[in-house]
């Protein structure tokens, strides 16, 4: 999906900070306006080449990739909470739930942190700006 935006912030050398604009033409008459990034919102994207603040630029989307990203960000920590409240089961007092529910804020937290990290490392995931307006 090509969407209009500009770039509000420069993250990195690569990594930009983009706010996507509306394009009349096609996001009124899109049957996935509801579930798309939509006029306003702000994302990350990776470039090859520079730009400043201010620019407008073109960006491509890989709905796959959003999908993706979005089960990461909600299912990932619940998991990894859940196997830390497990956990704790095992190693401690089976019927202690504050334990329990310790090792599961513990774990969720610590989720975030990762997330965080292979954020910063996978930043050839983020959608692509294609050109300058």
């Amino acid at each position: 999906m090509k969407e209009k935006a500009q770039i509000i912030q420069i993250i990195d050398s690569q990594t930009y900070e983009v706010s996507i604009l509306e394009d009349a033409d096609t996001c009124k008459s899109c049957s996935n306006q509801s579930h798309c990034c939509g006029s306003g919102k702000n994302i990350l994207v990776f470039s090859e080449k520079p730009f400043q603040e201010g620019d407008e630029v073109w960006v491509d989307i890989d709905e796959k990739n959003e999908a993706f990203l979005a089960l990461m960000v909600f299912f990932f920590p619940l998991l990894i909470g859940i196997t830390g409240a497990l956990l704790s089961f095992h190693l401690f007092f089976q019927d202690n739930a504050f334990i329990a529910f310790l090792f599961f804020a513990l774990f969720f937290s610590l989720s975030f942190f990762i997330l965080k990290k292979v954020e910063k490392k996978s930043s050839h995931k983020l959608p692509k700006i294609i050109s300058k307006n």
